[in-house]
């Protein structure tokens, strides 16, 4: 995770250093946000009992999972209605019943 915070950070840098150099009204806007915490999926069903007409509703946790999201986006105006933008988004999960949902993006 630091890894990939130094390299979005680095990249960040030098694209700004070189926009310097050759745009004299340089205005941009960076943002970004760092997210982390657990999330849980649950089944909701109905429950008839069997010797009167009730229903229940029955909430059931299936599987929790940890998650960590990190984004940074750098955005420049070129004129009054157009601009550009390079986002960088990290995603990572790791569940604790399924293992085999775990997953790693990175998306540019």
């Amino acid at each position: 995770m630091k890894i990939f915070m130094s390299i979005v950070l680095t990249i960040s840098m030098l694209f700004i250093v070189t926009i310097q150099a050759v745009a004299v009204e340089y205005k941009p806007e960076i943002s970004g946000n760092f997210e982390n915490g657990n999330k849980a999926y649950i089944d909701v069903f109905e429950l008839e009992d069997e010797f009167s007409d009730d229903i229940t509703e029955v909430e059931e946790e299936i599987d929790t999972y940890q998650y960590n999201k990190v984004w940074l986006r750098f955005k420049q105006k070129l004129n009054k209605s157009d601009y550009y933008y390079i986002k960088a988004q990290y995603n990572n999960r790791e569940y604790q019943e399924r293992i085999n949902y775990n997953n790693i993006a990175l998306y540019l």
